[in-house]
Order: C-alpha cells, then sequence, then structure tokens
C-alpha cells in the first residue's frame, strides 16, 4: 500500500476533462456490481444483481439530480450484507454527493466491512474536517487500524451537488471531481476476502455521529477502473444519468 498523496487545484483548471467523440457511449453495464439510483425507500439495485439496500435509522429521500436521492442525518446509514467487491483487482465508485454540514467531523459515505469486526479491516471513504486547510478534505482509509491515506488538499468546496469518481486500475487510484480528474493516489483499494458488508452514508455499525451528513444520489460500483469517457458519460455536464440510460 502505497503513501504518496494526491494534490488538487482547487480551480479545476489543471484537471483533465475531455468529452465523447463521434457521438459514441460506453457500455456502463460492463462489469457493473450494483446500481442504486435512491429514488425511493425500496432502495433497490438497479442493476438486476440483487442487492437491495436496509434502511438502517430511517433515512429519507429528497430532491437529487437525477429525480430523487437519499437523505442522511447524520445518524443513519443504508447497507447491504454482502460483498459483492472483495478481492477484486479493478475497482471503481461513482455517486454525487451533497454535503449538508461540512464542518461536520466524520462524514463517511462509503464503507466496507466484516460484520463481526466492524472496527477494523475496513475500506472507507469519508470526508472530515481540517482546520489546517479551513475546510474539509477527503480520506482514504483503508484498515482503521493500520493506516489512513489523505487525499491532501481535495476540498469537498461548498455544500452543493458534486459528481464524485474514485477509479482504482489496480496499481492507482484516479478521482474525478465533475468529470475534471483531479489527481491520482498510489494505494491498493482490494479489500479483504471476509468483508461481508457495504455501508453507503456511514459506517455501518459505527454509532453515533459517525454516519454522512448529507445526500447522496445515483450511487454505482464497478469491478473494473473508469475511463474518462466513463465519467463523462454519468457526468452528462452537470445533468447526471440514470441506470436506464446506460447502454
Amino acid at each position: 500500500m502505497g503513501n504518496a498523496f494526491l494534490g488538487f487545484d482547487e480551480s479545476g483548471v489543471s484537471g483533465t476533462k475531455s468529452s465523447l467523440a463521434g457521438g459514441s457511449f460506453p457500455n456502463l453495464k460492463n462489469n457493473i456490481v450494483a446500481y442504486w439510483s435512491l429514488d425511493t425507500t425500496a432502495w433497490s439495485d438497479s442493476s438486476g444483481n440483487g442487492h437491495a439496500l436496509t434502511n438502517t435509522g430511517a433515512v429519507t429521500t429528497g430532491a437529487g439530480v437525477v429525480s430523487n436521492c437519499a437523505v442522511f442525518n447524520g445518524l443513519n446509514y443504508l447497507q447491504t450484507t454482502f460483498s459483492p467487491i472483495y478481492g477484486a483487482v479493478q475497482t471503481s465508485i461513482a455517486c454525487w454527493l451533497k454535503p449538508t454540514w461540512l464542518a461536520f467531523q466524520y462524514n463517511p459515505f462509503f464503507t466496507l466491512s466484516n460484520s463481526l469486526y466492524p472496527y477494523g479491516s475496513q475500506t472507507r471513504l469519508y470526508y472530515a474536517a481540517n482546520s489546517g486547510i479551513g475546510q474539509s478534505v477527503f480520506n482514504l482509509e483503508l484498515d482503521v487500524y493500520s493506516a489512513i491515506l489523505t487525499l491532501r488538499n481535495l476540498p469537498i468546496g461548498d455544500a452543493n451537488w458534486h459528481h464524485w469518481v474514485f477509479s482504482f486500475d489496480g496499481l492507482t487510484m484516479n478521482v474525478y471531481r465533475d468529470s475534471i480528474n483531479v489527481g491520482n493516489i498510489s494505494t491498493d483499494m482490494r479489500v479483504p476476502n471476509f468483508a461481508d458488508t457495504i455501508a453507503i452514508g456511514g459506517s455501518g455499525t459505527h454509532t453515533p455521529f459517525t454516519q454522512l451528513a448529507g445526500s447522496i444520489d445515483e450511487f454505482g460500483i464497478w469491478s473494473r477502473a473508469l475511463s474518462q469517457v466513463d465519467v463523462n458519460y454519468l457526468y452528462n455536464n452537470g445533468s447526471g444519468r440514470s441506470y436506464s440510460q446506460f447502454i
């Protein structure tokens, strides 16, 4: 596991952004593991792979980027007790994220762990208040007891909707904000084979006040590294896309 850090130009000017060439569209159903539109409280898996989410703590719906979204109050989360990506060499996670409280100390929005050992051997994406730069920043945590890789200088920026993609190709994780490649970090995003729980909007059994305060829309997981073309298609110039629009 590497310890390189990710730098980010907040203006986005130095990022990389390309458009779809020739009107062709990528196949976003290729290697899709699960996709939660989060439009209704059924919390169903639109991919058809059967990974419906369980509502823990009365997560509600609200106005999202594409139809409705899941709204979290800092005390609740959604989870599935099946881990579909353990041991995957390549993994990508994409979602729309809107923080409610940027100063909240700990806002995990994706956690993969073992239900019997909830406080160890985890893969977790979260953002936390960082007084050093005066705003919240993203952190990638791999095993809570061993190491935390901080995506340095990667600010959330504001309390508006932004599209985030974390694409791991087996060696490097590229991070995209609103379709712009804001940098990469050398790491290993694979997770232990005994992991059996995915939590969205929180840390599963970690309670209280270790859940997300904010909203999430159109959350997808793939067992491959999403490309820039894939990312552009998902972002759709800020309008997003529903699963029904995937080729």
